[in-house]
């Protein structure tokens, strides 16, 4: 069926209903809208206009103008004039776009009723939460692919899987393996010896890892990572494989000496350095800590309060400083003279064999 409407040309079908930003009359009433499009339609009845009133929750304001209503009585409005023929399936574009909670309330409820009478729904959305919230089951589409189609339960309980390519994953596979989780880790579910059975050795797989979309698209964004290969497996969502680029470990590198000599910061930096020690060698760590230890004795000279005449009171936050910083400083120079003296090392060959041993020893 051919019409027109805000003169725009329309093909309308009895088992569709098309939302995105619907076209309104501002200064006509909701009903004269519908009228409107029902006889674009062929004719509507006026009480099959009172039943979409109703479902829609706008018969109390049926006579106002629309220019009057708010933006989420206008988008209901516009899923009526797709109600009018009573299509089978509707195709909806953002349909809480820009609306307030209590607006995006109203659209589910709405939704959620016509799914409840027989209808089908199809919903565009980026916002998940809702579309969580709403939908049966979910499609999602990256860079104009089909992703993976699933119900909504398997989507939200599955892990999911992101793989990075690492320069050196014997250092990453010993780190894990010598954590004290590791027997029972969610976060590792393939191990390490599955992963070199399968012949990508070079491959760490991480599940449910937190805002792993945004910082994989923040790392693409630097150019510190890159896409090295799209693939799908069978019965498995399309996989994405990104490398670390040049810049990326040149940025790495630099990230790591500078946490293991500086003592500027105060959160865990640090000991997060710490955890990847195997990804430099023996001698730029030595010299990094040996510039950590000059920064620390720097440091207890500056909160030296021997000389202040005053109650331990007033000098008790210098106090708690310069102990934790005699610690610290205690501390890094034993690492330094277990590097120095070769009683902590580590080579490319070794932290290999570790790995290798790690994966014959790790319960299937």
């Amino acid at each position: 069926m051919v019409g027109t409407y805000g003169g725009i040309a329309l093909r309308c079908s009895p088992a569709l209903g098309l939302v995105e930003s619907p076209a309104l009359y501002g200064y006509m009433s909701g009903r004269d809208n519908l009228r409107a499009v029902g006889r674009v339609l062929g004719g509507v009845s006026e009480s099959r206009i009172d039943e979409v009133l109703e479902v829609i929750h706008l018969r109390s304001r049926d006579r106002d103008r629309v220019n009057t209503y708010s933006l989420g009585m206008k988008q209901r409005l516009g899923l009526g004039l797709a109600m009018l023929n009573d299509p089978e399936l509707y195709l909806l574009d953002k349909p809480a776009n820009g609306l307030d909670p209590a607006g995006i309330a109203e659209i589910r409820d709405l939704l959620r009723e016509l799914t409840a009478e027989g209808r089908t729904v199809f919903i565009s959305s980026h916002v998940l939460g809702e579309i969580q919230q709403i939908c049966d089951r979910v499609a999602i589409i990256q860079d104009g692919r089909l992703v993976t189609v699933s119900t909504v339960a398997e989507l939200t309980d599955s892990g999911g899987e992101f793989v990075i390519i690492l320069e050196r994953p014997e250092a990453a596979l010993a780190l894990v393996r010598a954590q004290p989780w590791w027997p029972r880790s969610p976060y590792i579910p393939t191990g390490c010896n599955s992963a070199s059975r399968r012949g990508k050795d070079r491959i760490a797989n991480v599940a449910r890892p937190n805002s792993v979309y945004q910082t994989i698209n923040g790392l693409r964004r630097a150019g510190l990572i890159k896409v090295r290969e799209t693939y799908r497996e069978e019965s498995r969502p399309e996989r994405t494989v990104y490398e670390i680029t040049e810049a990326g470990g040149q940025a790495l590198q630099q990230w790591l000496l500078g946490m293991l000599s500086s003592t500027e910061r105060v959160f865990a930096d640090f000991p997060a350095a710490l955890s990847f020690l195997p990804l430099l060698e023996p001698e730029a760590v030595l010299r990094q800590l040996e510039a950590r230890a000059r920064m620390l004795e720097e440091r207890l000279a500056e909160t030296d309060t021997s000389a202040l005449e005053l109650p331990r009171l007033f000098l008790i936050e210098e106090e708690y400083v310069r102990t934790v910083t005699q610690a610290d400083l205690e501390w890094v120079r034993s690492v330094i003279d277990d590097l120095r003296t070769g009683r902590l090392t580590w080579s490319e060959e070794w932290l290999q064999g570790f790995a290798e041993m790690a994966g014959r020893d790790r319960p299937d």
